[in-house]
């Protein structure tokens, strides 16, 4: 990453990164798997992200997963 945001981040002294936005196999995937690269406790909130199709989001989901980042609905986020 190597950015502000990444400094800002070190600075706070983050752990987790929950993620949300659109488009699974570009800005989702890529933030997630940045950060997990730079050893951060990834979470997407699959109720507040989107893809083309829901055939593109669950492929995604699943990809993701695969590696250890956690795909969770928000109000399962909230329960722990």
């Amino acid at each position: 990453m190597q950015t502000e945001l990444e400094f800002i981040l070190r600075r706070l002294s983050t752990k987790k990164i929950l993620i949300c936005g659109t488009q699974y196999p570009n800005c989702i995937r890529a933030t997630a798997y940045d950060a997990i690269s730079f050893d951060y406790d990834a979470t997407v909130i699959t109720d507040a992200t989107s893809a083309m199709t829901d055939q593109i989001a669950q492929a995604n989901i699943s990809d993701m997963k695969s590696v250890g980042i956690q795909c969770i609905q928000f109000a399962k986020y909230q329960q722990t």
